[in-house]
């Protein structure tokens, strides 16, 4: 049986986890072990407005908006609206990083598809997933495997 499983069909993955508990961290590590995998997107200012046009889904399997609320809210509001669009209709994935789980919903910013969450408790070692050069997978069957918290 394999012990992994790919990210399949129009998926978003919602990293959620308190203020300091190393999201940004664990990311930028699998970033720079897999080069090529996913290209993250920080605001530079708080209230930043967010430019869906800065994203580069030719070289990258999966886009990942860091500090989502951080963002100028009405324009990550439609700038998650249209990536997740066009992760659907290029079958890539998109990753948003927030600190709760219901960060989202409480500032409309809508989906059209589930996400499938992960939570980050601290001292975690991975985020869950690998990148085999052409897609990002998931430990365990597809689950997500917080052992660490």
């Amino acid at each position: 049986m394999n012990s992994s499983k790919e990210i399949t069909g129009p998926y978003v993955l919602h990293i959620v986890g308190r203020s300091g508990v190393g999201k940004t961290h664990l990311m930028n590590q699998f970033i720079n072990a897999n080069p090529g995998s996913i290209q993250l997107i920080t605001p530079i200012s708080y209230k930043q407005v967010f430019d869906p046009s800065c994203v580069d889904w030719d070289t990258h399997s999966a886009i990942a908006i860091d500090e989502v609320l951080s963002w100028h809210i009405p324009s990550i509001i439609s700038g998650v609206a249209q990536l997740e669009f066009q992760a659907i209709k290029q079958n890539k994935k998109l990753i948003l990083i927030t600190q709760d789980i219901l960060d989202l919903a409480m500032n409309d910013i809508e989906l059209s598809n589930t996400p499938l969450v992960l939570k980050i408790y601290g001292r975690q070692k991975s985020l869950g997933f690998h990148y085999d050069g052409n897609a990002l997978q998931l430990s365990k069957d597809g689950e997500v495997d917080n052992a660490n918290h």
